[in-house]
């Protein structure tokens, strides 16, 4: 049996989102209304603009408590963690590749 989403009734564009925001943004792209979906997607296409939304979306990736929001975040991170990987500095790079690494091994099979 699938999990229900929760659901969001509203949300609007943010045209001055951040990074901070991302929370509430992945929960909106989750939701069932597509004028709440609209809104999320174009505030993510603005925040997605930023090289430290890579760092941001594996932090949700790996801890967030929905799985939902884990499973969309991972997506959005693969998507975008190449076309930002130039401008991320050394730290950061090996960050992310530690991460992601230690979340391969870790990762529960079945």
């Amino acid at each position: 049996m699938g999990r229900v989403v929760r659901a969001q009734t509203t949300y609007k564009a943010q045209p001055g989102a951040t990074v901070e925001h991302l929370p509430e943004i992945l929960k909106a792209l989750l939701a069932a209304d597509n004028d709440v979906r609209g809104s999320a997607e174009a505030t993510l296409r603005n925040v997605a603009r930023d090289a430290n939304v890579v760092p941001a979306l594996l932090t949700h990736a790996r801890g967030d408590p929905d799985p939902q929001v884990r499973q969309l975040a991972a997506v959005v991170l693969k998507r975008r963690v190449l076309g930002h990987w130039p401008r991320l500095d050394r730290e950061t790079q090996e960050h992310v590749k530690n991460i992601l690494l230690d979340g391969v091994v870790k990762e529960p099979v079945g």
